[in-house]
């Protein structure tokens, strides 16, 4: 295929990888949003709210925890992994367009590709032949797994955690999107503020 005139190779691989992406998460979503819903009571949005507030606080002391403790610093010491994400990097070094389409997945697209997957299908297909608890450490386990980043496993898999409490708790995927939009919104706000090349 060939590349439109002027638009740099960098960005038509994230276009491409957004693409993949989607098609790749697109019958986790499917199935999700096709299945029965669960008889479930309603709740409020206050303890929605209260949820939301307490995951991203849990979330946020964990990685303030981590850094402050230098295991962080020391995982990366005795491992050689990369510090920061490829995201993080393209997020702080790439070139504007990568960067605008790097922040549209992480913030827009990430959460809903991933809740539908990890949270939607994934712990539900795991709760069905293990306990809650098995399964929210498994899904957890594959959430942080697939982000491919040493440094940040146990941040990632704490807020995978979160993410299924919260799901239990709310009785609804939304939630966890909307913790997961607000978490990441937070750290791609962050990195173009506070990280530049």
């Amino acid at each position: 295929a060939k590349m439109p005139a002027g638009m740099p190779v960098d960005v038509m691989d994230y276009v491409t990888s957004i693409i993949v992406q989607i098609l790749l998460y697109l019958p986790f979503i499917i199935v999700y949003f096709t299945l029965p819903k669960r008889d479930t009571p309603v709740v409020s949005f206050g303890h929605k709210l209260l949820w939301l507030i307490a995951a991203l606080a849990v979330v946020g002391c964990t990685g303030f925890i981590l850094d402050v403790t230098g295991f962080s610093k020391w995982l990366i010491d005795i491992t050689g992994c990369p510090e920061n994400q490829d995201v993080i990097e393209t997020l702080s070094k790439g070139s504007n367009a990568e960067k605008l389409i790097v922040a549209v997945m992480a913030v827009f697209v990430a959460p809903v590709t991933e809740e539908c997957c990890f949270r939607g299908f994934l712990y539900n297909i795991l709760k069905r032949w293990n306990t809650p608890f098995l399964a929210t450490i498994f899904s957890a386990l594959m959430f942080s797994s697939v982000h491919g980043s040493l440094a940040q496993a146990t941040p990632l898999f704490v807020f995978g955690v979160v993410q299924c409490i919260a799901y239990e708790k709310a009785r609804s995927l939304w939630l966890p999107i909307m913790i997961h939009f607000i978490f990441n919104a937070l750290n791609v706000a962050g990195v173009l503020l506070f990280m530049q090349a």
